[in-house]
């Protein structure tokens, strides 16, 4: 165990973990969004910024406490810092990055971006977003067992967002277009792959490389 200093105040802590997290314990507040994604890549919000004695501005994700470290996780730079911090974030996006729904969705979509799109009546920029990761919205919204539902924030409140509806709902538009949302396809590998099942991952996969037409339009 060391003894670290938070705005003032002795703490205990363990070696080995971050500020971040001895914070939390402490009940001292920091405020941040930072998390890890899908891919278990780190991501840095830059809200957590701290002032470090002798060391200036830190992210409390990433700093390893140490004995004698002091540390202030409020002033006027740091208020003025973090906003400037979220309005970069807020900048080019819709939500948090990993929202219970999408952290719940086993394809990883994009919910909060798409149903953004949705409310400002942006259909084809929802299909967009949706056709990133998921190439059958037609289907999928109809037989989704709505993973992403449960775990909507919007429960806390009254009654979860019908996501599963809402995705339905743009594909169908998306289908009675003149011509339906095509993403851009990569560069052929030449390569043969076995798929097997025909579920809902074993169609993705195979719709991937492919995409069969029926009377012009996606299938």
């Amino acid at each position: 165990m060391i003894q670290i200093v938070i705005n003032g105040k002795f703490r205990i802590a363990e070696a080995g973990q971050t500020l971040l997290d001895v914070a939390k314990v402490c009940g001292e507040e920091i405020p941040s969004l930072c998390g890890l994604n899908r891919s278990g890549e780190k991501i840095a919000c830059d809200l957590c910024v701290v002032e470090v004695e002798g060391e200036g501005n830190r992210r409390a994700c990433e700093l390893e406490v140490y004995e004698g470290l002091n540390v202030n996780t409020h002033s006027e730079a740091l208020a003025s810092h973090r906003r400037d911090a979220l309005n970069r974030i807020m900048s080019d996006h819709y939500a948090d990055c990993e929202a219970p729904c999408k952290t719940a969705c086993p394809a990883g979509v994009d919910i909060q971006s798409y149903l953004y799109h949705i409310a400002q009546n942006d259909i084809p920029k929802a299909i967009e977003v949706i056709k990133r990761t998921l190439p059958m919205p037609l289907s999928i919204g109809r037989v989704c067992p709505a993973f992403c539902e449960s775990e909507c924030r919007r429960s806390l409140v009254d009654y979860a967002i019908a996501i599963r509806q809402l995705k339905r709902h743009a594909a169908d538009i998306d289908l009675s277009a003149y011509e339906s949302y095509v993403p851009p396809k990569k560069a052929a590998k030449e390569q043969r792959i076995a798929i097997i099942g025909s579920g809902p991952g074993g169609l993705t996969a195979g719709v991937l490389p492919v995409k069969r037409r029926l009377s012009g339009r996606c299938v």
